[in-house]
């Protein structure tokens, strides 16, 4: 596949659940009968995500409906977004102009998804076996990311914990854990 005159533009590195933009331009649109935005993995498996041509317009593929829009369509510029992006989203993009009669023209941009998926924060009781004790509870976070990250366990004087990761950088998530108050407690001390 050859790429004289065309032209990608892109995403290269977006945030987990934010939007990824890619546009293309072909100089010379003579013999130019459809575009093809396409999804290639890292184990070189591909997937078409979107076509256009003058006979049937614009086309997102299904199942990508919703997830890929195009936000420009003609034979010798087009643009998508990939609506809020998850690691399976993590993939170079492709478009491709059929040129008639000299073949395909494409280019690519590769996209890494980064930041945080998830942040999950546990409580439980520790069970006692002397009746009036004080109750000890365990409290844990954990994230799922694609990067190294940064947990923080903050103890609140409200009852509760926030779990903090990656505090201060773009990235940043959080995640508050309510302890239990039972009937005639007058609060929880928290330790970090």
């Amino acid at each position: 596949a050859v790429s004289v005159n065309v032209v990608a533009r892109g995403d290269t590195s977006v945030d987990f659940n934010a939007d990824a933009s890619y546009t293309c331009t072909h100089a010379d649109p003579t013999g130019v009968l459809q575009v093809t935005w396409q999804r290639l993995f890292k184990d070189d498996s591909v997937e078409n995500l979107a076509t256009y041509s003058k006979r049937f317009g614009a086309q997102i593929i299904d199942p990508h409906r919703g997830k890929v829009v195009f936000t420009e369509a003609s034979l010798n510029s087009t643009s998508i977004t990939v609506k809020n992006v998850t690691w399976a989203d993590d993939a170079c993009y492709i478009c491709s102009f059929n040129v008639y009669p000299s073949g395909s023209r494409r280019k690519q941009t590769c996209l890494t998804v980064q930041g945080v998926s998830e942040v999950r924060a546990t409580m439980h009781k520790v069970p006692s076996t002397e009746p009036k004790a004080d109750i000890e509870v365990v409290v844990s976070c954990s994230a799922t990311a694609n990067s190294n990250i940064t947990l923080q366990l903050l103890p609140g004087s409200g009852g509760y914990v926030d779990c903090i990761i990656n505090n201060g950088m773009r990235t940043q998530r959080h995640e508050r854990v309510l302890l239990p108050i039972l009937p005639g407690e007058r609060g929880v001390e928290v330790g970090t």
